[in-house]
């Protein structure tokens, strides 16, 4: 697990997941001459950026006084100044390899690839043979989307340092972008026998990879059935259209029923979709109020006559979750109360339908009630609603409980069925005001980026060991 004495200011404080930290290749040669400047920027770089300041203010800074204070400076989070120190110290000396290296390591933090690659290519000019450049130019290309050319650095970086474990990792991520898992595997296998005391890391990391090909595998196979499925779909309209003044009324019936079960099934296949790519969790301040206001506005325009009550109690707090997958999972707990209504009471729904959202703080937590009167969920059902795929509906995916639930889950949260019986069903959820990252968010959060954009979870260089 990663250090937690390497956070630097700006950074996330979420636990780390099992991904394996940048290691410092055993092989690596000692930086020369300014070991004292590198072990003050590393115990605190606050001070030594007062102290090289404090140089510049004196005139007696040169170009390694900015160098380093670019390094103090990134160290404490302050990105943007350390890039222009570092362009500072290039410009007093422009041949400089190692100050070009340290550009180009923070342009591309900055999302500068282009002009990373820039000063890389310059230092290739000067030096082409230094250790450090291809694994530098390597991460600058995978985040320029040249995958051939990030294979062909990184490939040289772990034959220069066989033991460079950063770059194995990359190595790894740009295989999983390209969608070559096996490749991706050996890497990791080759990490494992690196590193023996982080195995467990690792393997935990070799199950994530097994996770994202399954996925993968599925999200392609979905979308190919979502798009014949689009395609049947025109291909009805369009008969339909040709052929109207032809068909009797009965034949008429049957293809808008079929045009109908083709795009309840054409929506369920989107709503699959949206519940089985994982995407991060990302927490941040909100009101719940707000939120459940818009859930019940949404809700009353698919009510379908049936009234939506939201009734929140004055001194909620405010609540730190991910605004928008919360939303998506209430709002599928409404609908399904809203179904339940009117599958109860027909039309009668828009007379006597009732569907009440309450939500109260509890300590730490706060607590959601969504209740109905409508014909409530069988005993035998009660252990098999939340799952994937169960379905009471005709036309049913079976997703929008389960979706429900993960999301809560996710929020460190739990639903149940408070209550059920032929008047009425009252669901209860509960959530913390501030949920702990857990260990199976942190993977699902690293299967997400792995999934969408494995350069999210690309390791850096450390431009520390560039002090000069």
């Amino acid at each position: 697990m990663q250090d937690p004495s390497s956070h630097r200011p700006g950074e996330s404080t979420d636990p780390p997941g099992p991904l394996p930290p940048r290691d410092a290749s055993p092989s690596s040669p000692e930086p020369e001459g300014g070991r004292e400047t590198l072990r003050i920027l590393r115990r605190d770089p606050g001070g030594a950026i007062e102290r090289l300041r404090a140089r510049i203010t004196g005139g007696e800074a040169d170009e390694r006084t900015w160098h380093n204070l670019a390094i103090a400076l990134d160290r404490s989070g302050e990105r943007s100044a350390a890039v222009e120190a570092a362009e500072e110290a290039l410009r007093r000396a422009p041949d400089s390899v190692p100050t070009l290296l340290l550009l180009g390591i923070l342009l591309r933090q900055a999302d500068r690839a282009e002009d990373a690659l820039d000063r890389l290519d310059r230092a290739a000019e000067l030096e082409p043979g230094h250790p450090r450049l291809p694994a530098i130019r390597g991460v600058a290309r995978f985040h320029r989307g040249e995958h051939e050319a990030a294979r062909a650095e990184l490939e040289r970086a772990v034959e220069v340092d066989p033991r460079d474990t950063g770059s194995w990792f990359n190595l790894t991520l740009l295989h999983v972008a390209t969608k070559d898992f096996p490749a991706a595997q050996e890497c990791i296998e080759r990490l494992i026998g690196l590193r023996p005391d982080r195995a467990a890391e690792y393997h935990r990391f070799l199950i994530e990879l097994g996770e994202v090909r399954a996925l993968d595998e599925t999200l392609t196979q979905a979308h190919r059935i979502k798009n014949l499925l689009g395609v049947a779909g025109d291909r009805l309209r369009r008969f339909h259209a040709d052929h109207r003044s032809t068909l009797d009324r009965e034949s008429e019936e049957d293809l808008a029923a079929i045009r109908d079960d083709l795009g309840s099934v054409y929506e369920d296949m989107v709503g699959l979709l949206g519940v089985i790519r994982p995407r991060p969790t990302e927490f941040a301040p909100a009101t719940l109020r707000r939120i459940l206001d818009r859930i019940g506005f949404v809700a009353m325009t698919r009510a379908r006559g049936v009234a939506i009550d939201v009734d929140v109690d004055a001194d909620l707090p405010e609540l730190h979750c991910d605004v928008e997958k919360l939303q998506e999972g209430l709002l599928n707990l409404v609908l399904n109360a809203i179904d339940a209504v009117v599958e109860r009471h027909g039309e009668r729904a828009e007379r006597i339908g009732r569907v009440r959202i309450h939500a109260r703080a509890v300590g730490e937590q706060v607590e959601i009630f969504v209740a109905d009167n409508g014909g409530g969920v069988p005993e035998g059902d009660l252990d098999r609603i939340f799952g994937i795929g169960f379905t009471t509906k005709r036309l049913g995916s079976g997703i929008g409980l389960a979706h429900t639930r993960r999301t809560i889950e996710e929020h460190g949260g739990r639903v149940e069925v408070r209550e059920t019986g032929p008047t009425g069903t009252t669901f209860r959820i509960e959530l913390p005001l501030r949920p702990r990252p857990t260990q199976r968010l942190m993977q699902a959060r690293q299967r997400a980026r792995l999934l969408a954009d494995p350069r999210e979870l690309l390791l850096d260089e450390p431009g520390i060991d560039l002090g000069l």
